[in-house]
């Protein structure tokens, strides 16, 4: 787990770093603006699956695995309910967060932001998949290999795209890593928890999910086209948002 832990962190706080070395301190400071709100998002959505962790451990300790995946699929749903219209809605937000939290004169980190917001999905389902399937089956190498072989990865991006793309690169970079990061763990647990992907039943019901994203989407569009104060524009879609992904 210690291997593991460092070559996240090396992932991680890489990105800044090499924004630094091959760019300037000023691209540093627009893209730790969208780092940071992107760095309390995601521990918010990942928190929410503490409690059934536990019971997963368990479950999967006693030889329950019947009963382990069928909790895990309600889990894995129950993220993606959440996770899915988050994303999409800081997608569709990301300028207004951008200007009321920093500032307009780091509006160039809006950018970055809504590309990291893809991120989030990635990284919740790769922490799905890391914390409620591989270390309870004790499958700690699997983890590492994958941390290991993302950071690699991260760091070759970053070289080829901050040149390039400057901030921007720097978040795809991110994206990148994170997906990996979350089919390799995948591969991994594929044994244990394949067939609740294969199943059809799945798919379907996380449908009416897909759809009320797009319906948060649309909007978002809509009341960007009628509101043009920042706060007023955000709170609004906030508002509407969840209401018409509920009902």
């Amino acid at each position: 787990m210690f291997g593991t832990m460092v070559a996240v962190t090396i992932y991680v706080s890489s990105d800044i770093t090499m924004l630094g070395f091959l760019k300037n301190n000023y691209m540093v400071g627009i893209y730790s603006i969208s780092a940071k709100i992107y760095g309390m998002v995601g521990p918010m959505l990942s928190a929410t699956m503490a409690v059934t962790i536990p019971r997963l451990v368990m479950l999967m300790g006693q030889g329950k695995m019947s009963n382990y995946k069928q909790l895990f699929k309600k889990l894995l749903q129950t993220m993606i309910l959440i996770v899915l219209p988050a994303v999409v809605g800081l997608m569709m937000t990301f300028k207004s967060i951008v200007l009321i939290i920093a500032g307009g004169e780091y509006l160039r980190s809006a950018t970055p932001l809504s590309i990291l917001s893809i991120a989030l999905f990635f990284g919740t389902l790769n922490t799905i998949f890391v914390e409620c399937v591989l270390i309870p089956a004790k499958r700690e190498r699997a983890t590492l290999i994958t941390a290991v072989i993302a950071a690699i990865t991260n760091l070759l991006l970053n070289f080829v795209l901050i040149p390039h793309y400057s901030e921007v690169g720097t978040a795809m970079t991110t994206v990148i890593a994170e997906c990996l990061s979350m089919l390799m763990n995948f591969y991994f647990s594929r044994d244990i928890i394949g067939e609740i992907f294969l199943a059809k039943g799945f798919w379907k019901e996380n449908l009416n999910i897909v759809i009320g994203t797009i319906a948060i989407w649309l909007v978002c569009i809509l009341i960007k086209s009628l509101i043009y104060s920042n706060i007023i524009q955000l709170i609004i879609s906030i508002i509407c948002s969840c209401v018409i992904y509920i009902y």
